[in-house]
């Protein structure tokens, strides 16, 4: 059993083994005397809960405070509180054990009444999964229900032309103007852009980061810095000690706002061109311009290759060589006798 802080002043953290799985639950206090009696009590609760099948009634207000107070960082917190804020009208004083796929489903339906798209509901709950799951971690519960999940539409893959992009960036705000061409020129995610750091960059080596706990994929990622982009970073010096793209001293927590949207309606492109969309272009003009998918992965930090076929039909011509090298020799014509 192993006692570790992912933070100096953290809670200590317990890493067992037990039945063949891992076990690494916070133990809610930086007393370490304390901590090793939790650790006990915890995994001797297991162990009952294993043989005995005796396991403490842990309602969903419990699940849900202890899941928020372990996942206090992550950038998405706001809204996934929200989400289970909505649940938990459904799910409040509920047993954990009593929670099932067709519970699930009715808050689903609940959600979807709303005016919420089947992609929404399914946001909602994976969140309702995501607590359910931590609480199998914990040891709350012996098995997650089956999540109900809804077919959701397939979403156009929106970009925009050079001609339409310097259009968008003329329309726009002047303390959006940077931001925008920074996406642009390296694909950074929004939250990714919005929150940079000048302690993320290195002009001399052309690169900035993104740290492993800030990327979607929980990798490091390296956006490579062209001369547009590192323009824009020398103009941006000296703005702010800390955030490279400030706005009003803070770092911008939702850029694509009535201004981000008048400026996409000014440049003539569709209404669901939203700030992701950024990305997409991106990765658009890198393909038309002969990246390979390979190298596009990288650049952009993708999990998996299947993200970036979704442009691979804007570069028809990396296909032709191979169609060519595949042709058929010319059948020639045989004459018969008759």
């Amino acid at each position: 059993m192993r006692f570790y802080r992912r933070k100096p002043e953290g809670p200590w953290q317990v890493d067992f083994w037990h039945n063949g799985r891992r076990f690494r639950p916070s133990t809610d206090t930086t007393d370490i005397k304390k901590a090793k009696e939790w650790a006990e009590r915890h995994k001797a609760a297991l162990w009952r809960a294993d043989r005995l099948d005796e396991r403490p009634t842990v309602t969903w207000d419990q699940a849900v405070v202890e899941w928020v107070e372990a996942h206090a960082g992550l950038d998405t917190i706001e809204l996934r509180k929200a989400q289970l804020r909505f649940a938990s009208e459904s799910l409040a004083g509920k047993a954990l054990d009593a929670i099932d796929r067709a519970t699930m489903e009715d808050i689903g339906k609940k959600v979807a009444k709303t005016g919420a798209s089947d992609a929404t509901v399914n946001r909602y709950l994976a969140a309702i999964s995501a607590v359910l799951g931590y609480a199998v971690k914990r040891g709350h519960l012996r098995t997650k229900p089956a999540v109900p999940k809804r077919q959701e539409a397939r979403k156009r893959l929106l970009w925009a032309t050079h001609e339409q992009a310097v259009k968008l960036i003329d329309r726009l705000p002047k303390h959006l103007q940077p931001l925008v061409r920074f996406s642009l020129a390296t694909g950074v995610r929004k939250h990714n852009g919005t929150h940079l750091e000048w302690s993320q960059v290195d002009i001399e080596r052309r690169v900035a980061w993104v740290e492993a706990d800030q990327a979607k994929a929980g990798k490091l990622i390296d956006l490579q810095l062209n001369d547009e982009a590192l323009e824009v970073l020398e103009k941006q010096r000296g703005k702010h000690r800390r955030w490279v793209f400030p706005f009003r001293g803070q770092p911008m927590e939702n850029p694509a706002q009535v201004a981000y949207k008048a400026a996409v309606n000014a440049a003539g492109l569709p209404v669901e061109f939203d700030w992701h969309s950024l990305r997409h272009t991106w990765a658009s003009w890198h393909v038309q311009n002969g990246t390979p998918l390979a190298v596009l992965m990288q650049l952009g930090g993708w999990a998996s290759y299947a993200m970036v076929l979704r442009y691979a039909h804007l570069a028809p011509s990396h296909l032709a060589a191979y169609v060519k090298g595949c042709a058929m020799p010319a059948l020639k014509r045989r004459c018969v006798r008759t």
